[in-house]
């Protein structure tokens, strides 16, 4: 697969904002000037309770009213990071061992806020492979409750010798099947960046939704934060 470099990530990575999530940001990205700067950034458990966490954490299957109470929750670390867009100096991100990340995956397909589906993601990064894993899962459609079975891999890489003024330091893409509020093969191209010194790990891309022969657009965006 051919991996998708984003004109326009800041457009696309949309979690935040009142649940008009993929509509709320200005547009940016690579090729454009940013600053790179290690500041913090709301920390997870100032904005969910530890019972949220721990089921996050440990219970392989929540339920609808956990998912949304987990939207919630990521939102207002959402809103730091995409209106912000802090980016983390390479000299900050460790270059030995790894750390595990909880956080959220949004999904809005055809452009459709209204349509827009939330799940739980979980992550390791290796800071020695310069690698990032991870598995989204419990699916739901936040406006009705409508679930959508199924996992999406989290598969990226991050880039410690690039330039982050210009470049996103991590790029990779999201796959699986769904079946329900989003239906299909599920392929998205994902760019983004560590914030915090490496603590936190958030970006966006878009793909598609192929169910035999009808493929639904699909926009992403997604927020780690270190477990």
């Amino acid at each position: 697969m051919t991996i998708w470099r984003s004109t326009i990530l800041r457009t696309t990575m949309g979690i935040g904002c009142a649940g008009l999530l993929a509509g709320c940001l200005s547009s940016g990205g690579s090729g454009s000037s940013r600053t790179v700067v290690d500041q913090s950034v709301v920390d997870i458990s100032t904005v969910a309770s530890q019972a949220l966490i721990d089921a996050v954490r440990n219970n392989p299957s929540l339920n609808v009213d956990q998912v949304r109470a987990w939207d919630n929750a990521i939102t207002p670390i959402a809103t730091t990071l995409f209106e912000d867009d802090p980016i983390t100096p390479w000299s900050n991100v460790p270059t030995s061992g790894s750390r595990t990340y909880i956080g959220g995956l949004e999904l809005v397909p055809n452009n459709n806020n209204a349509d827009r589906v939330f799940g739980v993601l979980t992550a390791v990064a290796d800071f020695d492979t310069e690698a990032i894993g991870g598995v989204g899962r419990d699916f739901v459609r936040i406006q009705d409750g409508a679930t959508a079975t199924g996992t999406l891999t989290l598969a990226a890489k991050f880039f410690p010798d690039n330039d982050l003024t210009e470049e996103f330091g991590i790029r990779g893409s999201l796959e699986g099947d769904l079946s329900g509020a989003i239906q299909g093969d599920v392929d998205i191209d994902i760019d983004g960046d560590f914030a915090d010194s490496g603590s936190v790990i958030y970006g966006g891309g878009t793909g598609t939704a192929t169910d035999g022969s009808n493929v639904t657009n699909v926009k992403a965006a997604l927020v780690l934060s270190e477990d």
